[in-house]
C-alpha cells in the first residue's frame, strides 16, 4: 500500500537565522570581546543573549535529525517487518523527547532576546515547528503497523498541509534584523569556528549523521552488522561513503545486536564535552556506550 510522504518542513533557514548571529554592529553595546582584546590563554567572553539562543540552535540541529531520520524510515513503503515497525516508533519516541527539549531551550531564549518583535517571531517558528513534528510523531507511535498509518496521515494530509503552511508563512526578516543588529563577532554557532563548542557542534552533526544511516540502514538489512569506519577521513557505513568525518573526531566505540540495540560513539578531544554517542534507546547523547 503506499503512503503519501509526510513533511517536516526543513527549518535550514531558521538555522541560518540563529546562526547567522555574527554580523552584527562592532559598536554594539552587545558586542562581546575579540580575541584581541581578551588576555592570552582566555577563551572571550560570550554574550550571554547569545549563548541562550545558540543553546535553543544546538537543540534544532538536534532535533532535525531526529526529525529527517523518522521522515525517511516513513518514507519507505514497505514496513510491513516488526523490526522496521519498531524502528518507526522509535524514531518517533527520540522526536517528541527532543521536541520537549527545544521547548525547555526555547524559554531561555525568549527570555534573553531584548526586543518583543523578534522573540515573538522566535516563538511562532517554535510553535509551529513543535506543533508539526509532535503531530507527526505522535500518529506514528499511535499506529499499529504500517497500512495504519498510512490511512491516518491520508484522511489527515490537510492538517499536516495546514500546519507547514503556516509555518513558511511566518517572516523571520524581523528576528534576522535584530539578532544583526544585537550580535557581536564572538556571537552565533557560524562563529565558534576555532573554539572548544564548535568542535562538540561538528562531533554531534557527524554521529547524528550516523545514527540516521544505521536507523535506514536496519530497516531493509539485518546483516552484516553496519560497521562504522573512518578511511582517508571519510565516514563509511560497510562500503558506502557518507561524507567527509569532521577534523579530529575519531570511532572509540560501537556495537550492534539488532535493531534495537546499538550504538556508536564518535571523540573529539579538542571539544568541551568531547564524546558523543548515538544510539537505537536514546538517540543523540552526550557520553558513552
Amino acid at each position: 500500500m503506499g503512503m503519501k510522504r509526510p513533511t517536516i518542513p526543513a527549518v535550514t533557514a531558521l538555522l541560518l537565522l540563529i546562526a547567522g548571529c555574527s554580523s552584527g554592529d562592532p559598536s554594539s553595546s552587545n558586542v562581546s570581546p575579540t580575541a584581541s582584546d581578551t588576555p592570552q590563554g582566555q577563551a572571550p567572553a560570550t554574550d550571554p543573549m547569545c549563548e541562550s539562543v545558540n543553546d535553543y540552535a544546538l537543540a534544532l540541529i538536534e532535533l532535525s535529525f531526529l526529525a529527517s531520520s523518522l521522515e525517511e524510515l516513513l518514507a519507505v513503503e514497505d514496513i510491513a517487518a516488526a523490526p522496521s515497525a519498531e524502528s518507526m516508533h522509535d524514531s518517533a519516541s527520540l522526536v517528541l523527547a527532543a521536541t520537549d527539549d527545544l521547548d525547555a531551550a526555547l524559554i531561555g531564549a525568549v527570555e534573553a532576546i531584548d526586543d518583543a518583535d523578534a522573540a515573538e517571531i522566535l516563538e511562532a517558528y517554535h510553535e509551529s515547528l513543535a506543533e508539526m513534528t509532535r503531530w507527526i510523531a505522535t500518529t506514528t507511535l499511535e499506529s499499529t503497523d504500517f497500512a495504519d498509518l498510512a490511512t491516518r496521515f491520508e484522511s489527515d494530509l490537510a492538517e499536516l498541509e495546514a500546519l507547514a503552511a503556516a509555518f513558511n508563512d511566518i517572516d523571520p526578516a524581523p528576528l534576522g534584523d535584530y539578532l544583526d543588529r544585537a550580535c557581536g563577532t564572538n556571537c552565533g554557532l557560524a562563529n565558534y569556528s576555532n573554539s572548544s563548542a564548535n568542535t562538540d557542534t561538528a562531533t554531534k552533526y557527524d554521529v547524528a549523521t550516523l545514527g540516521k544511516e544505521i536507523s535506514i540502514y536496519y530497516v531493509d538489512n539485518y546483516e552484516p552488522d553496519p560497521v562504522i569506519t573512518i578511511v582517508d577521513g571519510s565516514l563509511y557505513l560497510l562500503d558506502e561513503n557518507l561524507g567527509p568525518a569532521s577534523a579530529g573526531v575519531s570511532i572509540t566505540d560501537q556495537y550492534y545486536n539488532d535493531s534495537t540495540d546499538w550504538c556508536v560513539e564518535l571523540t573529539n578531544p579538542s571539544g568541551r564535552l568531547a564524546r558523543f554517542t548515538y544510539s537505537a534507546q536514546s538517540g543523540l547523547e552526550n557520553g558513552s556506550c
